[in-house]
């Protein structure tokens, strides 16, 4: 016969509970039943919140939105970043930022185009190229969230006090060089 002390006693059926613990939290699944009777349905695309996944399927019929976030200004110096919540892969963009005249467009960088390989350019008055030279594209947005979705960062200055709307007037492509449907959302400077 074996004599263990206290102490080890104890260590050992602690640790024999928890063994137990966790080979039964292990077995332990979530069954969800749902009946959907499919005469009922508007939008067949039926998205259950829980599980494992935190991805979003967005219906790939809405249109691409796009609009401005984080918006920040030093003087006459601008950055903010561009937002895409796109439901299907995007291959190329074309933004005109309509600022009314007043911002000078001096630097695109990061986001999810250079993230999928993109090459960005851009001229001063507001017009931004995005591309693949392998024929690349930016994929679904997994979520809505717009911190999430960052196209790309723009860096600008203006010599007058910028307090007007920011408007972007975008052409998005698909894989076929189809043009995509899109909504912009203006962005009030100052709000």
């Amino acid at each position: 016969m074996i004599r263990l002390d206290g102490g080890k006693m104890k260590k050992i059926l602690f640790s024999m509970l928890l063994l137990i613990a966790f080979s039964f939290a292990q077995e332990v699944t979530t069954k969800k039943n749902i009946n959907i009777d499919k005469n009922n349905l508007v939008n067949k695309n039926v998205n259950i919140k829980g599980g494992n996944s935190s991805e979003l399927s967005l219906n790939p019929n809405m249109p691409i939105e796009v609009g401005i976030t984080s918006f920040n200004s030093n003087g006459s110096e601008y950055s903010f970043s561009i937002y895409m919540i796109n439901p299907r892969a995007v291959s190329g963009v074309q933004l005109d930022i309509d600022s009314n005249g007043v911002l000078n467009v001096d630097q695109v960088s990061g986001g999810r185009a250079e993230d999928n390989g993109f090459a960005l350019h851009h001229n001063k008055n507001g017009r931004i190229l995005g591309f693949s030279m392998s024929g690349g594209s930016i994929p679904a947005s997994v979520t809505k969230e717009k911190s999430e979705n960052i196209l790309f960062n723009v860096r600008g200055s203006s010599e007058l006090k910028l307090n007007s709307s920011i408007t972007i007037n975008p052409i998005f492509a698909d894989k076929s060089a189809k043009k995509m449907d899109f909504k912009s959302i203006p962005f009030q400077v100052g709000k």
